[in-house]
């Protein structure tokens, strides 16, 4: 979400149409579900950090509904979605606790990292291949296997003396940049 709600929306990633939804608070996360055997979206979540408030788009109907998840200590930064079962996860910045909810929303949990030392700050979040992975700017990695319900960090996974600002998947990959 932009300022002052700014928002957007495109079928084809060139030509896009603002909403006037009033959306609340500026968002840095950003996911969309995907419908496997129609191959269409079908819904795009805004994550508005300084709220813990996610926004959540129905191109069918062209409509937005926001629900609220519980507050972080600092703030929900990163959110990935498993696009086959609209599981997400949502990792606040200093990588203390997540919230996990379904694509409605309706259910809601929250846990904290046991296993994570928190080396640096989470730098990104992206879920492929059955896996759900976590970045940290120093290079250390967790991952969950079991929709977030566990995590296992291993350290030092990229090399030292990068600052590591993102984590993707797509294409059968995880890309971290």
């Amino acid at each position: 979400i932009g300022e002052a709600g700014a928002s957007a929306t495109s079928a084809d990633g060139i030509t896009f149409t603002t909403s006037n939804a009033n959306l609340n608070g500026n968002g840095t996360a950003v996911a969309a579900g995907h419908n496997q055997s129609t191959q269409t979206a079908t819904a795009a979540y805004f994550l508005s950090t300084a709220a813990s408030k996610v926004h959540r788009y129905t191109p069918s109907n062209s409509t937005w509904v926001e629900f609220s998840l519980p507050v972080a200590t600092n703030g929900y930064n990163y959110m990935a979605v498993n696009p086959s079962t609209g599981f997400h996860v949502a990792v606040d910045t200093n990588g203390d606790s997540f919230a996990t909810f379904n694509a409605d929303g309706s259910t809601i949990n929250t846990g904290s990292f046991t296993t994570i030392n928190g080396g640096t700050n989470v730098s990104g979040l992206a879920y492929g291949h059955g896996k759900w992975a976590i970045i940290e700017e120093d290079g250390a990695v967790a991952y969950s296997v079991d929709d977030a319900a566990t995590w296992t960090e291993t350290l030092s996974v990229l090399p030292a003396g990068t600052v590591w600002k993102g984590l993707a998947y797509g294409n059968g990959r995880f890309v971290a940049i």
